[in-house]
């Protein structure tokens, strides 16, 4: 595959150029033989994997009989193939990558040393999955950017991140980039994000505020740090209920805010009115997670009653209910396929009645 790319590509770069060459000179710009700058980029198939990590694998895949070891072995032996065969295009072309994974948790710089070891001379521009959602579309990810190595902008040709297919939500997350792009050595994700939210949302500080609780709370992609996420989990822990129920005033007072046309400029409430559209997803799901942790301790506050009313278990069964509800709801914001699946199984069994009762 990696050689019929290069046959390929090879022969695209030479046509284009000689026509390039062709035309410039029939318009008269310059001399015979010049022609204006171009830019060569290709997207390599197997896009991501760890250059040491293939390595290790043909070494460790010897001496083990595991099947899937084996199976992971053949595939890393595989991808070490392609991209020995793809470095034989023309050094023209600029491959992008993603790292290690196509969605990674960190890079580093040790990733890229072993990438330009086999890619030798070759320019390499990361093509960064974030704040793309493509595999969690109900999810949106507005936390700051992290996990990247402050010198990785020296040892590659350009960093290019990937957005959501909402453009103003995209913009909190990517002002985070942009500014570990201009001071890589002194970045701090979390005033990053406090810093782009005041900016992107008026200068007002109890709505910045409001949003990064809400940002903290909700899930998040693979390049937030674990202690962040962490810290969190211990907060609701240690507030219990006032957490939730102080987090869905923040969320009303978000919701309020964009929701209000009448305050700011003409960009800002242009910018309001699209955020308050393209956030119904994360709105959404952080009402279903606030109301259903606010239920579960609703019930343990009913249980542990000393004089319980005569309805108590009516208030019990009640709000039992409300929990399970809530849960469903939860579930199906957060994995919606699995709903299709169980509405095609459904499906499958009535028709199957159907055809037993004929």
């Amino acid at each position: 595959m990696g050689d019929i790319q290069v046959r390929v590509c090879d022969e695209l770069f030479k046509r284009l150029i000689a026509g390039a060459k062709e035309r410039h000179e029939k318009s008269g710009g310059g001399g015979a033989g010049t022609v204006p700058r171009l830019s060569w980029y290709f997207g390599p198939t197997y896009s991501y994997g760890d250059f040491q990590d293939t390595s290790n694998n043909n070494t460790n895949n010897n001496n083990n009989n595991d099947n899937k070891q084996q199976r992971g072995g053949k595939l890393a032996n595989k991808k070490m193939q392609y991209w020995r065969d793809i470095n034989k295009m023309n050094a023209g072309w600029t491959f992008y990558f993603n790292g290690p994974q196509a969605v990674s948790p960190t890079i580093t710089t040790h990733h890229i040393s072993g990438m330009q070891q086999l890619w030798k001379k070759r320019k390499v521009v990361l093509w960064d999955n974030f704040p793309s959602n493509d595999y969690k579309p109900q999810t949106l990810f507005l936390h700051a950017y992290d996990g990247r190595d402050p010198a990785l902008k020296d040892q590659l040709e350009g960093i290019v991140v990937n957005p959501m297919d909402r453009p103003e939500a995209s913009l909190i997350p990517l002002s985070t980039v942009f500014e570990f792009l201009r001071h890589p050595q002194v970045y701090n994700p979390e005033q990053s994000l406090k810093s782009a939210l005041k900016e992107l949302l008026g200068g007002d500080e109890q709505i910045a505020t409001d949003f990064f609780a809400l940002i903290a709370t909700a899930p998040s992609s693979v390049l937030r740090r674990k202690a962040d996420i962490t810290e969190v989990r211990k907060a609701q822990i240690r507030e219990g209920r006032k957490y939730f129920l102080e987090l869905k005033a923040a969320l009303e007072r978000a919701q309020a805010y964009l929701a209000d046309s009448a305050e700011g400029s003409a960009r800002l409430i242009a910018r309001k009115k699209a955020l308050s559209q393209e956030l119904v997803p994360f709105f959404a799901l952080l009402t279903a997670f606030c109301d259903m942790n606010s239920t579960q301790y609703e019930i343990q506050e009913l249980l542990s009653l000393t004089q319980q009313p005569d309805n108590i278990q009516e208030q019990i069964h009640k709000a039992r209910m409300q929990l399970g509800s809530l849960q469903q709801q939860l579930e199906a914001l957060l994995q919606p396929v699995r709903q299709a699946k169980v509405l095609r199984a459904q499906v499958d069994a009535n028709n199957a009645l159907i055809a037993a009762s004929n």
